[in-house]
């Protein structure tokens, strides 16, 4: 992994969602001192850390969309939201 598109992938959502280094940490579920050693010095961080990083900042959205139509009724973070909202439609009819 290129470390250097990482910092920058990973400096960009921090200012995007106005978070902390630390807030940041926790949302990847790593060390906060990995992520100041990526933002800040040049000591090596290994890969896997580097795509624990990466898979923070990319968070894929789930949509329901009409097939016909192409509305799209429902977004959510997750496929199961998306399930959860059809089946809760089927059932209200």
């Amino acid at each position: 992994m290129d470390r250097d598109s990482v910092r920058k992938m990973v400096q960009n959502y921090i200012n995007k969602n106005n978070l902390s280094n630390p807030e940041f940490a926790r949302q990847a579920k790593i060390n906060d001192r990995t992520v100041r050693r990526l933002l800040n010095s040049e000591e090596r961080i290994s890969d896997s850390a580097l795509k624990k990083l990466t898979a923070a900042c990319v968070q894929p959205k789930f949509a329901v969309v009409g097939f016909n139509s192409g509305k799209v009724y429902f977004r959510g973070e997750h496929h199961a939201d998306c399930t959860r909202w059809i089946n809760t439609q089927v059932r209200t009819g």
